[in-house]
């Protein structure tokens, strides 16, 4: 059994508020907005153990039977590794409908890149996966999502 060191579980029919959950590298949460966040830690190393972790707090959260819209903002220096990166294409399309990413070094920059076009882009199980500069574009960008399912 892979370690957690807090967990608040509810059930979500619509994607509802929740407490932080801490892992050893983020903090992870849905908003009143129902947006899900992860919050990566400063210099976090995220390997496939950890990447593994976070997709269960998403099950457990519901959010393989409801998708979410994910904002995922890291510090200046994170890393993934090409097991966590292949994990995330194999399964994101799963629970996401779109992940946005607020962060500004060009060291992230370009392992998003490196993400989006060589792991991402290149399987039918892609999900949109966009970066941002700021926090409140992207947002603006998953407040879209919501839009266009009204009818």
């Amino acid at each position: 059994m892979k370690n957690i060191s807090s967990i608040f579980i509810v059930q979500l029919p619509m994607m509802e508020t929740t407490k932080k959950i801490e892992t050893k590298t983020a903090n992870i949460w849905i908003d009143h907005e129902g947006f899900l966040h992860l919050k990566l830690k400063e210099g976090a190393e995220i390997d496939l153990e950890e990447v593994e972790i976070h997709f269960d707090i998403y099950r457990k959260l519901g959010c393989q039977k409801h998708k979410a819209l994910h904002l995922f903002e890291g510090g200046t220096f994170f890393t993934f590794d090409s097991k966590a990166m292949k994990y995330v294409t194999r399964h994101g399309h799963d629970y996401f409908i779109a992940s946005a990413v607020v962060n500004n070094s060009i060291a992230i920059r370009l392992l998003f890149n490196f993400f989006n076009k060589f792991f991402n882009n290149s399987t039918d199980k892609a999900f949109q996966f966009k970066m941002f500069n700021t926090r409140g574009q992207a947002l603006e960008w998953l407040r879209s999502f919501k839009e266009e399912k009204k009818p």
